[in-house]
Order: C-alpha cells, then structure tokens, then sequence
C-alpha cells in the first residue's frame, strides 16, 4: 500500500514531496478519525473482542513506530 502523498511532487501545486513515512501515518491517522466516529454498541461480543485484540495489535506497531523514529532521532 503506498499513500498518494509519496509520490516525487505534486503537479499542480509544485509542492516538496512527503516522506512515505509521513504520507501513510497521515492517512492512518485520517482513518483512526474515521473508526473513531462509530461505536461498538451495535457489534457482536464476538466483535467487541476481536476489535480490543486488534487494537491492542496496532497499539503495539504504534509503540514500534514511535521508539524506532525515537532511535532513529537520537542517532542521526
């Protein structure tokens, strides 16, 4: 999957390119925004137990994210 805002420029405004780290952590926090409008009231339990296990699954590669940018931060 790549965003649409890593590719070189932007042809119509002449813009910088975004780094693909930031392109898809920018579309990743649109879609957090998006999950976050709708509630689990109306799923299933088995449903409600599936989205805590994976949102405890992409809280972990959030941590992953956030300490490997930290490391990369401290040692360039």
């Amino acid at each position: 999957m790549v965003a649409d805002s890593v590719l070189p420029m932007d042809v119509t405004t002449g813009a910088p390119p975004t780094h693909p780290t930031l392109g898809l952590m920018g579309a990743v926090d649109s879609m957090l925004d998006d999950i976050l409008e709708f509630s689990t009231w109306s799923c299933t339990d088995a449903e409600r137990a599936e989205a805590v296990e994976l949102a405890h699954k992409l809280a972990g590669k959030f941590d992953a994210v956030r300490l490997r940018t930290i490391h990369d931060v401290d040692t360039h």
